[in-house]
């Protein structure tokens, strides 16, 4: 039993760690491209005729989706092997 919880914990911090150099960077990403939205879309009220502005918020708009959709992946792929483990089942 000690042998197994030992290789738990350490499976444990490998995961971590590969959480925090793989996936941390993709919570950054979708804020970074939430607040560049954000600022386009506020210009756009003062300016709503500006076609550029029309252009560069299509364009901030496809880069969150690409940001938000990156994120539900990884939560999806993710949590749905761990569910069992992590309900107790």
């Amino acid at each position: 039993m000690f042998r197994i919880m030992r290789n738990l914990e350490q499976l444990k911090a490998g995961l971590k760690d590969l959480n925090q150099r793989k996936f941390k960077s993709i919570d950054v990403k979708e804020t970074q491209a939430r607040e560049k939205l954000d600022y386009i879309q506020n210009l756009l009220q003062s300016d709503p005729m500006n076609n550029h502005l029309f252009k560069l918020e299509k364009e901030a708009r496809e880069e969150h989706l690409k940001a938000e959709l990156g994120i539900k992946l990884v939560h999806s792929s993710w949590a749905k092997p761990l569910e069992p483990f992590l309900e107790g089942g």
